[in-house]
């Protein structure tokens, strides 16, 4: 199950990455998959050392991540010329960064847990 959902990852993200070729629709979605298949791998490894700062600091960081990435999506399908609105624009970069350091923080709590496992 992490395999294929990895690879996944990988997939979604050239596409992402490819903005120069793939932009509007495509580009988002690819984006939002991206973004859900990160956050189903997170889910699903679990932490074999339980931890109880963790167990607790997981779950808040996914949800103030994914309700960031949703404030995003719905500011850019709110305004169709975003990127003239200079307020919006950088509110929506802003939850857009945000989001995805979040994201990273789940990395990080992960490798925490599993050097935690190692050292037992």
């Amino acid at each position: 199950m992490l395999l294929i959902v990895l690879l996944s990852v990988q997939y979604t993200t050239l596409v992402v990455v490819r903005y120069d070729t793939i932009k509007g629709t495509v580009h988002y979605f690819f984006t939002a998959l991206t973004f859900f298949n990160l956050l189903l791998y997170h889910g699903v490894v679990s932490n074999r050392v339980a931890h109880p700062i963790v167990d607790i600091v997981k779950p808040v960081v996914a949800v103030a991540s994914v309700v960031l990435m949703t404030g995003f999506c719905g500011l850019i399908l709110l305004f169709h010329d975003i990127k003239h609105n200079h307020t919006y624009w950088t509110i929506c970069c802003y939850m857009e960064i945000l989001a995805l350091l979040l994201l990273g923080t789940l990395d990080i709590l992960d490798i925490y847990v599993l050097g935690l496992s190692i050292q037992q």
